[in-house]
């Protein structure tokens, strides 16, 4: 009892002092207060982490997007008012309440659109398309180097797959 007397005793007289940050690098909370962009890289990584984590457990907890939208809201909302409250910025430009709010906007914005809107721009820039599942029902027989021509008869329910290949033939049967 007396050592939490004391502690609250020292906590009221070091409230009261100044504070020496000399040492104390924030260059990075003041990139971070400037940039909404970074700050909702950060929150989508936060957001990602702690998604994959509740899916991993038994039994896995699996959410409507809107609510993980929310939650990012949330998240980028409490991050960029700690961020303001601690070095001033994080207003994107603005002296009050409009910025702020538009601070908190493009953060939540890059943080929800985050690896679903990367894989949607990469697929409007390039063509990319995600591989799709091949599922084989049968097995069938493979001949290598075979002439089409030369291929056995085909019976009911046992498909043959020719593949053709450049170059010398293979003189090695391939056991079915």
């Amino acid at each position: 009892m007396k050592l939490i007397i004391l502690l609250l005793c020292l906590s009221g007289l070091a409230s009261a002092q100044v504070p020496d940050l000399s040492s104390v690098n924030v260059a990075f909370l003041l990139n971070l207060a400037s940039d909404p962009v970074g700050l909702g890289l950060l929150v989508f990584g936060l957001m990602a982490t702690l998604k994959r984590n509740l899916a991993r457990r038994e039994p896995p907890l699996t959410w409507a997007p809107w609510r993980w939208w929310g939650l990012t809201l949330l998240t980028s909302t409490v991050c960029a008012g700690a961020l303001h409250l601690l070095t001033g910025r994080a207003l994107l430009g603005f002296p009050d309440v409009r910025g702020f709010v538009l601070f908190v906007l493009v953060t939540a914005v890059v943080a929800i659109a985050g690896r679903d809107g990367l894989k949607t721009a990469l697929g409007w820039l390039g063509g990319l398309k995600p591989a799709s599942p091949v599922t084989v029902e049968q097995a069938g027989t493979v001949e290598v180097n075979a002439v089409p021509a030369a291929a056995p008869a085909v019976t009911s329910g046992e498909p043959v797959v020719t593949v053709e290949r450049p170059g010398a033939p293979i003189d090695e049967d391939i056991p079915r």
